[in-house]
This record gives structure tokens, sequence and C-alpha cells, in this order.
């Protein structure tokens, strides 16, 4: 109940979890050099393209040390026109107190592609993952891809993971 959908021009283009009633928390390469006059955020549907409520996004924030070169601190805070009713539908993201452990299961959610190279999902995905080290992570993807401003999540035997399109959320 938390995702929300992030659009451009009414399309959608990220996901989003709803922080206050009025906020929302993305990814900065998601929304870097676009004008807050051309998004919205739709809360309360687990629909991709209809149904719950949208509100106009009046200011973009993104992370001033964020690097879109090494997608560190890749993140944004989106300040909205007005406030989500909450509801069973829409409610905040609960906010851990800590990082969670390493092996632990969490749970990645978007409407992105559900294999690579496909379509977009038309209805929102949920999978558990287990957050891997980042020195487990460095040895995959290389030392300087990885920093401590990210969290790496998979899982082992493949197969489960975000896709391209579930960014933000």
């Amino acid at each position: 109940p938390h995702q929300v959908s992030l659009r451009r021009s009414g399309s959608h283009i990220c996901g989003g979890s709803l922080y206050k009633a009025n906020v929302v928390v993305t990814a900065a390469h998601c929304v870097q050099g676009t004008s807050a006059s051309v998004l919205t955020v739709v809360a309360g549907t687990s629909s991709r393209t209809s149904g719950g409520t949208s509100i106009k996004v009046s200011q973009v924030k993104v992370h001033p040390s964020y690097s879109s070169s090494k997608i560190n601190n890749d993140v944004a805070v989106l300040i909205l026109a007005s406030s989500f009713s909450l509801s069973s539908s829409i409610q905040l993201i609960a906010l851990a107190s800590s990082a969670p452990a390493v092996g632990s299961a969490v749970e990645v959610t978007g409407w992105g592609a559900t294999k690579e190279g496909g379509a977009s999902a038309s209805t929102l995905q949920v999978v558990s993952v287990n957050v891997v080290s980042n020195a487990d992570c460095a040895k995959a993807y290389g030392s300087s891809a990885i920093t401590t401003a990210m969290l790496c999540a998979g899982v082992d035997a493949g197969g489960k993971d975000a896709c391209q399109g579930d960014s933000g959320g």
C-alpha cells in the first residue's frame, strides 16, 4: 500500500514509496533534470495504468551528492501539491530503524519487467530476495561499482530480482 506510481506526462516512469501523506521517496535517476510540473504520483492501485488517486508533484529534491555516473546516493524526495488521504489502500512505508542484516529477506515491489528485456508488468509485482554483503556484491559487479550508500540483494539461484521499470519503489 505504500508503493506509488511516478508518472511523467501521464505515463509510468518509476515507482516510489509514500513516506508522509505529501512526501514520496524515489530514485534520483528517475527525476533528475525533470520539472515537477510534468510529474504526478498515483497511489491506491495495483494497476500501472488505471485506478488510484493522482496528485501533482510541487517540488523535486535530488540528493545533493547524487552521482549519475556511479549511481551513488540515488535517492530523491518529491513534495506533493496536496496530501493523500490514508486508507487501507494508501499507507505510509514503515521505515526500519537500522539496515537489514546480511542474509535477511527483503521485499522488492514494482511494475517493472518480469523478464529481462520484457514489457512492464500491468499489475504490481512483489518478490522476496536476500540481503547480500557489499563485499560479495563488489565481487560480482566490481569494487568501484558498489558504495556504502547502496544495499545489495538477490537470490543465489537467480530468477528473482528487480528489473527494468522497478526503480524508485
